[in-house]
């Protein structure tokens, strides 16, 4: 039996709180070897403007295999565009099929959250957004979850958009946000910041960070394009979710690479390395960079989670593929 699963299933049971060690635990099994993967598979037609991206990952610790499958180009209108398959590597089963759009950005958002429970001050108290969409509402969610912020401040090109978020935000996770005018607002008081924007070029001067902040960027996972500078690459302690990743799809990266302004050995972290505890970012007023851009394991852990629960409580639609036909069982 198959079980499917959709987003409106999982958006009434699960918080951020329940997402959040779902993806620390790939992390986990990263530092431990235990994930298999490989970068985002890309196809692109200029002809219709459609993507199809494909990230696979085998996962022997948590005895799961699969991938995540989405695609775009008409500004999802309602439309299932992202799925993931989660099969069982006891026996090959196919465990689970998952309308994946919820998955999608509280993973982004939980990524960003167990980045910052290691590299973010303790203290931290102000959370600085960049951007007003769904992305943006998962990263200050993930942010409360792991530190004790009080206020946040969000831009937006959009006035229209920030002032809504504030609205939004404020009210979903009972705290003080502010829509600004300026990013040197966001910049003048923010001890966490997040960049989730679909901006090509970097939404801030880094040169204006103050020195102890932490930046999660999970915008852009595009060669060319990017959400932070050179400025603020250089003066902080970089940590990646996957170096591979990272040095195929990273503009923040590759951009000052190709500019000769350092080499990958700048890199000073993967986020597995942090989290298995081989190597420790911030030891003081260190600014600390997370560059995010989904991994297959972050995807198939938090599936992996959401099945469990399914299977145990018994909610979904169970699917029986009968693929024992007599035509294959007859002769020749």
């Amino acid at each position: 039996m198959t079980r499917l699963l959709s987003s409106r299933d999982m958006l009434a049971r699960f918080t951020m709180s329940d997402v959040i060690p779902m993806v620390e635990a790939a992390y986990t099994q990263e530092s431990q070897c235990q994930v298999l993967s490989i970068p985002r598979l890309q196809l692109r037609s200029s002809q219709t403007q459609t993507f199809l991206n494909v990230l696979p990952a085998l996962m022997p610790g948590m005895q799961v295999t699969g991938l995540n499958a989405y695609t775009g180009g008409n500004k999802g209108l309602g439309l299932v565009q992202k799925v993931i398959l989660l099969f069982s590597t006891i026996d090959g089963r196919l465990l689970a099929m998952m309308e994946a759009d919820w998955i999608s950005w509280m993973r982004t958002g939980a990524s960003s959250g167990v980045a910052t429970k290691y590299l973010a001050r303790q203290d931290a108290h102000c959370a600085g957004i960049f951007g007003a969409g769904k992305q943006a509402r998962s990263q200050l969610m993930a942010l409360t979850a792991v530190r004790p912020i009080e206020r946040a401040l969000v831009y937006s090109r959009t006035a229209e958009r920030r002032e809504l978020y504030a609205r939004e935000m404020s009210k979903r996770l009972n705290i003080d946000v502010r829509a600004v005018e300026s990013p040197e607002a966001v910049l003048r008081e923010a001890d966490v910041i997040c960049t989730a924007t679909s901006s090509p070029t970097p939404v801030f001067d880094g040169q204006f960070v103050r020195q102890g902040t932490h930046i999660n960027a999970i915008g852009q996972h595009y060669p060319d394009r990017r959400e932070v500078d050179s400025e603020l690459v250089l003066r902080s302690r970089v940590v990646v979710d996957h170096r591979q990743r990272a040095l195929q799809e990273d503009g923040e990266i590759l951009i000052p690479l190709r500019d000769g302004l350092f080499d990958e050995e700048h890199i000073f972290a993967s986020l597995g390395e942090i989290v298995g505890g081989t190597k420790v970012a911030r030891t003081g007023d260190e600014i600390t960079l997370f560059t995010s851009g989904g991994l297959a394991g972050e995807v198939l852990s938090v599936a992996n989670g959401v099945y469990g629960v399914a299977q145990q409580e018994g909610w979904g639609l169970e699917v029986d593929w009968d693929v024992e036909t007599e035509y294959w069982k007859g002769e020749g």
